[in-house]
């Protein structure tokens, strides 16, 4: 018996989603990923309906799980140099995949201070 381990994923792009978490289901299908913790994506999902969506943040998606961050983490690097994982930034209007942790974490502080230049220049 095989299990479709997408069906999960796919109830969310039934309804009107934030671009944020459309991009999010969106590379978990085109990458089939996570293969274990798929959980994690619900609960991003959640977490996201609840926040500011134009609020830059990373998010990891990797073999086992997700992971949000919206400040900055310094040690992602050597958090998840175990497993395959891909790092993307919202900017707080596109979802962007970055090389590594590192270009992920420079690329989330220049769109935190973008943003607060935005909110101060009004």
């Amino acid at each position: 018996m095989t299990t479709n381990t997408t069906a999960p994923l796919k109830q969310h792009t039934t309804s009107t989603l934030h671009p944020a978490i459309t991009a999010m289901i969106g590379e978990c299908l085109d990458r089939n990923l996570p293969k274990h913790y798929r959980g994690d994506i619900t609960i991003d999902i959640a977490t996201l309906s609840q926040a500011l969506h134009d609020k830059p943040f990373i998010w990891i998606l990797r073999e086992c799980g997700t992971h949000l961050y919206f400040q900055h983490v310094s040690n992602l690097h050597t958090m998840f140099d175990y497993e395959t994982r891909y790092f993307y930034v919202w900017d707080g209007a596109t979802l962007i995949r970055n090389l590594n942790s590192h270009s992920a974490i420079r690329r989330l502080a220049s769109s935190i201070m973008a943003r607060g230049k935005k909110v101060t220049n009004g």
